[in-house]
């Protein structure tokens, strides 16, 4: 019987992460390609579309954490930005007098009229008129 598993370590060799957070390949996979040598040609394929899948994955995800990077980078610029120009110009207005502002109340629209001809629709109707009775 032939094993078919890849061999597994816990070396720090295994480690996908380097010294600096990037990361990389691991130490092994000359063992894993030897390995896999003696596997059947389909599972051979198989392995490869897959270690090739999570390389793309790897690749894609450090392309993303680079940019979230940058955009928070930029949002820290522009926050430091604004806090001097609200050091230069004064505080902000307080709450207080924004609470003395009234917001427009929510209306529901009217719902439509009911005619009974069709009675399926009336629960429909039944709810919305309700909605439209206990709004506050």
């Amino acid at each position: 019987m032939v094993d078919y598993r890849t061999p597994t370590s816990d070396s720090a060799s295994d480690n996908f992460y380097s010294d600096n957070g990037e990361m990389s390949e691991p130490a092994n996979t000359s063992t894993i390609t030897s390995t896999n040598d003696n596997l059947p040609p389909w599972l051979q394929r198989f392995l490869q579309v897959q270690h090739d899948t999570v390389n793309s994955q790897q690749q894609q995800m450090l392309q993303l954490i680079q940019q979230q990077g940058q955009r928070l980078d930029h949002m820290a610029s522009l926050f430091a930005q604004g806090q001097s120009l609200n050091e230069s110009q004064g505080t902000l207005p307080a709450q207080a007098d924004r609470a003395d502002v009234k917001r427009p109340r929510p209306k529901l629209p009217d719902p439509d009229k009911f005619t009974g001809e069709d009675l399926s629709l009336f629960p429909q109707f039944l709810g919305k008129f309700h909605a439209k009775l206990c709004e506050k």
